[in-house]
């Protein structure tokens, strides 16, 4: 087996871990691995999701090292990765599972106990890694922050149209009340009874899963309530319902990281401990506010009559997460190679990269094939690169060469909804196939994108780059790829 996941879902942990486990082991599957996951009695009843895959259901109460023991004798082959996603488990599971596990990785949030893994990712946007000081090994790779927010890309791909309507400054009128998949407290109940107190006129959708343990005592209480409330039961296409809101009431989980992908503002109800950082990392990127239950009435009647600071609000939460963490982690885990075998990935551009690539700009053979043959000047170059960082529309990756800077892979989003392609590989880094794996990795990254590249005629290497990967001659110039679409398990 090649990668392994092992998470739990329940009515009192709610479905988080297992569903982020999903999106990451779709990742990989379309990078090639085959998955498999181990879970307790119960998840698949939380994920329904779960039952299309490969999975093992755990015996209750095993201590750690047995656990360890009874995945390596239901997997005697080993796996090359095991993915842990569990509050309950550290250290001392992890180390255990070494002789059978030859890379792990750690997903975690909470930074409070050690960890032996090869990589940990903690997506919380701005992590720091001093935050795990002491609990991780020296040679632990860290993935921290919102370039590694694992959603499904069902949420990448209607993040365009979602923003566009909020920008349109339209109003649908809808509330999205959503409080994890199983709400073991409740808490649904007295948010519904706060939207009342606040006198606010909208229309409420509700989102539970089928093992919700007070669905009934929901929908009885959404048919008595002053305004129309549709309860939704185990839904297939959450982005779509966030897309149309105005505004979501909802807890600290994954479920911020999805709204703030399609610029949706949220009132944030932290129904656990764990998930007072996400609330505080919200509401300090003016993306959120953070009520407790009783506080949702007086919070709602403040923010739904204002309508410019919703709109600031869902453009500085569109700016926390783009939605594409999921393949980027695969990325790294799964890497491209260069013809020297050595590692590729593409990682997101920063400010600090502007000198960088004004450097590689300035070499008169990377010009000979560009639309403007004249190197920009310093001021023209930091003032294009700074912009084109802050376009929502625009995608400007580093290729990574052994984890080297090599080269860029920009995408600019046209008006008809194509994304074009601009390719650099730096002088010193060519013949190693850098161009073709990152073309590779552009379309791994956006699947169901329109690409479009621009190349002169005389280009003839980006000519047999762009034919060899698929696209398409439209004339002399243009060349397209049409999308590909994503099976995506609901």
């Amino acid at each position: 087996m090649d990668v392994v996941l092992r998470a739990d879902a329940g009515v009192n942990i709610g479905g988080g871990h297992v569903m982020r486990c999903l999106t990451l082991a779709q990742a990989l599957e379309r990078q090639g691995a085959q998955v498999a996951f181990a879970c307790r009695k119960g998840t698949g009843e939380v994920v329904s999701r779960l039952g299309e895959r490969i999975w093992r259901e755990l015996p209750q109460g095993l201590a750690p090292e047995r656990e360890a023991q009874w995945l390596a004798d239901g997997w005697p082959e080993g796996c090359d990765l095991l993915v842990v996603d569990h509050y309950g488990l550290d250290a001392r599971f992890e180390r255990a599972c070494r002789d059978w596990a030859r890379r792990i990785l750690v997903i975690d949030d909470l930074a409070d106990r050690p960890h032996d893994a090869d990589w940990l990712l903690d997506q919380t946007p701005g992590r720091h890694a001093r935050a795990y000081a002491g609990l991780v090994n020296p040679e632990c790779r860290m993935l921290l922050g919102a370039d590694h927010l694992l959603l499904r890309p069902a949420f990448a791909r209607a993040r365009h149209a979602a923003r566009s309507r909020r920008l349109a400054g339209g109003r649908s009128g809808r509330l999205l009340v959503t409080l994890g998949l199983t709400d073991a407290h409740n808490v649904t109940a007295r948010i519904l009874e706060g939207i009342a107190a606040s006198g606010v006129a909208a229309e409420v959708d509700v989102v539970l899963g089928g093992g919700a343990p007070h669905l009934e005592a929901v929908r009885g209480l959404a048919g008595k309530m002053p305004f129309p409330v549709t309860t939704h039961v185990d839904v297939p296409h959450m982005e779509r319902l966030m897309a149309r809101a105005d505004l979501a009431i909802g807890a600290g989980g994954t479920s911020s990281w999805e709204r703030c992908c399609l610029g949706l503002p949220a009132i944030t109800v932290t129904i656990a401990d764990n998930q007072l950082g996400v609330a505080r990392v919200l509401e300090e990127a003016d993306a959120s506010l953070t009520a407790a239950p009783g506080g949702v009435a007086a919070r709602l009647a403040e923010l739904w009559g204002d309508d410019a600071r919703l709109a600031r609000m869902g453009e500085n939460a569109a700016r926390l997460c783009d939605g594409l963490g999921a393949p980027r982690t695969a990325m790294i885990l799964r890497p491209g190679r260069a013809a020297d075998g050595r590692p590729v990935r593409l990682r997101p551009a920063t400010a600090t990269d502007v000198r960088l690539v004004w450097t590689w700009q300035q070499d008169p053979g990377i010009r000979r094939h560009a639309r403007q043959p004249r190197p920009p000047a310093w001021e023209e170059h930091e003032r294009w690169m700074t912009a084109r960082l802050a376009d929502p529309g625009a995608l400007f990756h580093l290729i990574l060469h052994d984890e080297e800077p090599a080269g860029l892979l920009r995408f600019d989003r046209l008006p008809d909804g194509t994304h074009e392609v601009s390719i650099l590989v730096a002088t010193a880094s060519q013949r190693l196939g850098l161009a073709a794996e990152a073309v590779r990795l552009g379309r791994f990254l956006m699947p169901e994108a329109r690409l479009l590249a621009w190349i002169k005629p005389e280009n003839s290497a980006s000519l047999a780059l762009f034919a060899k990967a698929g696209y398409r001659r439209l004339d002399d110039h243009c060349f397209i790829l049409e999308p590909t679409e994503v099976q995506e398990a609901e």
